[in-house]
């Protein structure tokens, strides 16, 4: 039987079972998401230019932006292929995100 450890930041604990399975702290593009079919897309929206969080949310037909929207735009950010227009004032009201370097080549290699 595996040793049991304490959950860590990167774990992933089963519901209703309390183990813990050890996830590794780095992961790839494609494990962590960042080429799914639905990042793709917004990766494509954002190859027309710089736009705010709630542009991007109704140009993928929702009404304003929601939690997943949001977590998938900081996981792009910090990723790096999408980069932020204001980076010295990553909360302002002003804020757009544009596409990096790092993002066009996600989207060139999948095209």
């Amino acid at each position: 039987m595996p040793a049991k450890h304490e959950a860590q930041v990167g774990d992933k604990i089963s519901p209703g079972r309390g183990q813990v399975a050890r996830t590794p702290q780095l992961e790839s593009g494609v494990e962590s998401g960042v080429e799914s079919p639905w990042v793709l897309r917004l990766l494509r929206l954002m190859e027309a230019g710089p736009r705010t969080k709630s542009e991007v949310a109704r140009e993928l037909g929702k009404a304003k932006p929601s939690r997943h929207l949001h977590e998938t735009m900081a996981r792009l950010v910090a990723s790096g292929a999408l980069g932020h227009t204001l980076p010295d004032k990553p909360t302002s009201r002003l804020q757009r995100y544009r596409l990096t370097p790092i993002g066009r080549a996600i989207l060139a290699s999948r095209h």
